[in-house]
């Protein structure tokens, strides 16, 4: 049996802060490719880290499938597993958390656009503009990255324009932003909206 290892998992773990982090994402992408067990109780970095990676790692397991008769790999050291694929755990999680869009690196990611999203959709709930918790996915933070990286955002811009966004909900235009995809598209209205304020 094998597999390629690819040039983005060395990226990833290349910018992982500790050994246990990287340790935990190299297992985590072994033990798919080699055993075809999905990743348990992963901490929320080396997630983030096997989220990025999933298409590739998954793609890889499936052309063995394919080559090797529709057998899956498994432990040599036992029998193969009866239903392949079948992992409730992994419906359930699925299930919870829509991931939106694909992060090209984790390593982009950096801790202030996790915390902001965080704290924007704490605060989306808190205030009563969504009804239900939000369970943030990169994706969702992905959208902030954006903004300020791509976007060309002033990173001190958007926690004004969140904080002028929460202090103004009973605005007819403020309904509209219910999402950090949202806060992004609508980013130049808001701050105009602000301007007019002023």
């Amino acid at each position: 049996m094998a597999f390629n290892f690819l040039r983005s998992y060395f990226d990833v773990v290349n910018q992982l802060k500790t050994d246990k982090d990287k340790l935990d994402f190299l297992l985590a992408v072994i033990n798919k490719q080699f055993l075809n067990e999905d990743p348990d109780s992963l901490d929320f970095i080396p997630n983030l880290c096997y989220e990025s990676q999933r298409h590739s790692i998954e793609k890889s397991v499936k052309g063995w499938i394919r080559a090797n008769n529709g057998n899956p790999p498994c432990n040599p050291m036992s029998n193969p597993p009866s239903s392949v694929g079948s992992n409730p755990k992994e419906e359930e999680v699925e299930g919870e958390v829509e991931v939106k869009e694909k992060v090209q690196s984790v390593a982009l990611i950096e801790d202030k656009h996790r915390d902001f999203s965080i704290k924007f959709y704490n605060q989306l709930k808190e205030k009563a503009v969504i009804s239900k918790t939000v369970i943030v996915n990169k994706g969702q933070i992905d959208h902030i990255r954006k903004l300020e990286k791509v976007d060309k955002i002033d990173w001190s811009d958007i926690t004004s324009g969140a904080n002028y966004y929460f202090s103004n909900l009973d605005s007819d235009f403020m309904p509209e932003i219910q999402s950090t995809k949202a806060f992004r598209d609508k980013f130049d209205k808001l701050v105009a909206h602000k301007k007019r304020k002023q």
